[in-house]
């Protein structure tokens, strides 16, 4: 790994072990596909995308309130818990890791809802933290599988799958993924 190791065990002592080697799972995911698809996606940007995508996860109030001044974070960002850490965790990267650029801080803040004219870097965060060799849930693997023969498909079968399961319970459904599957359809 390229990121410093003061880093990663920072990392690993805010998160968790558990969520900490889910994200070196999505890392080897993200490498899966790029490699699959011939994206020639740069591997140190996937790298710090897939470290680094839940690094807010379990800590949103402390780092709401701790960066909410320097950053004009708006307090609707914790409206929705369920996708709170995304849209933090690029304020965190930045802050707490470092993290500077712009491709790697999108991948990070929409890994969990998409958004209208994504990156390749975004998607393949996006579809690697949904199919991790750890997760399992019906059609996961069928994902896995069209996540290694077409990028936009398989995000687009992401969002029907991630929007049938919200729909079935009661769950709010965030405006950007909306977009997101929307910008997908209209191609």
């Amino acid at each position: 790994m390229s990121i410093k190791k003061e880093y990663l065990d920072k990392l690993q002592n805010k998160i968790g072990e558990k969520r900490y080697n889910h994200s070196i799972r999505v890392f080897k995911k993200a490498m899966e596909i790029n490699d699959a698809l011939r994206l020639n996606i740069d591997d140190k940007k996937l790298e710090q995308a897939a470290i680094f995508h839940d690094c807010a996860k379990y800590n949103e109030i402390y780092y709401y309130d701790k960066l909410k001044v320097k950053y004009n974070i708006d307090k609707k960002i914790m409206s929705n818990m369920a996708v709170s850490h995304s849209f933090l965790a690029e304020f965190v990267a930045q802050e707490e890791y470092n993290i500077k650029d712009k491709d790697v801080l999108d991948a990070i803040k929409y890994h969990t809802t998409g958004t209208e004219n994504m990156r390749k870097l975004t998607k393949v965060i996006l579809l690697a933290d949904a199919i991790e060799d750890a997760r399992e849930y019906d059609g996961v693997n069928v994902l896995r599988k069209i996540s290694k023969e077409d990028l936009d498909k398989a995000v687009l079968m992401y969002f029907d799958h991630t929007i049938l399961f919200l729909i079935t319970k009661k769950a709010p459904i965030h405006p950007e993924t909306i977009k997101a599957r929307n910008f997908l359809l209209r191609g």
